[in-house]
């Protein structure tokens, strides 16, 4: 009879961390890495073009939806939201430089015009340069102020402040044509016209009628003249 030999003992199968995991860890796994991670744990000697593909239809392995772990999923949406929040401000930095400018333009325009209005009643000629000089030193407050306060106005302190600098010129205006100097009112006339436009044209309707209505009253109470 022939003698049969018992079959060597098989060799003892090394720990493999893929093989051992749970599925929703495994899941987890492919969304968060990928399946190249996973296919280089299972089987280390795979190349990438042996790698399984989607077919037309199913869910990619990063699209395979993450589950088992509260925490983990907390912590993505988190950053998500952070990244997505960042690129919001950083959009939003030129849009706030674009519409102070569509503001500054008209203004400075506007600011030019009345220095040469209140020049011409007054008999002079003004000049090229004497206007440049001018508008040099005037527009660049001019347009930190309009930047500011274009970039708070919907805080209600920017509303409150608005206001009151526009009541406040109006009255001081008025009062400078009635009462000024000959070279007070050359000097304070355009500023302060310029001012008060802006002033009116940012704050809100309510708000607005408001200022206006208060520098209304205050010229009937007074008796300052609005027309010459």
């Amino acid at each position: 009879m022939a003698r049969i030999d018992p079959l060597p003992p098989s060799p003892p199968r090394k720990p493999n961390p893929a093989l051992d995991m749970s599925e929703d860890e495994i899941r987890r796994l492919i969304g968060l890495s990928g399946a190249g991670t996973i296919l280089k744990s299972v089987a280390p000697g795979l190349p990438p073009s042996k790698a399984p593909q989607a077919k037309k239809g199913e869910l990619k392995p990063s699209e395979v939806p993450v589950t088992g772990n509260p925490t983990l999923l907390a912590q993505l949406e988190e950053r998500e939201r952070a990244a997505a929040a960042a690129a919001a401000e950083d959009a939003d930095e030129p849009g706030e430089v674009f519409q102070a400018m569509l503001l500054i333009i008209p203004f400075s325009f506007l600011y030019l015009l009345m220095d040469l209005l209140v020049r011409l009643q007054y008999g002079e000629t003004p000049t090229v340069a004497g206007e440049a000089g001018r508008m040099a030193q005037s527009i660049p407050l001019l347009s930190i102020m309009i930047f500011y306060s274009s970039r708070h106005l919907s805080h209600i302190l920017t509303t409150v402040l608005l206001f009151f600098v526009s009541l406040g010129s109006g009255i001081y205006l008025i009062h400078l044509i009635n009462h000024g100097a000959y070279g007070k009112v050359i000097q304070s006339a355009p500023p302060l016209g310029t001012l008060w436009v802006y002033t009116v044209v940012q704050l809100d309707l309510k708000w607005a009628v408001a200022a206006l209505v208060g520098v209304g009253a205050w010229v009937w109470k007074s008796g300052e003249k609005i027309v010459f």
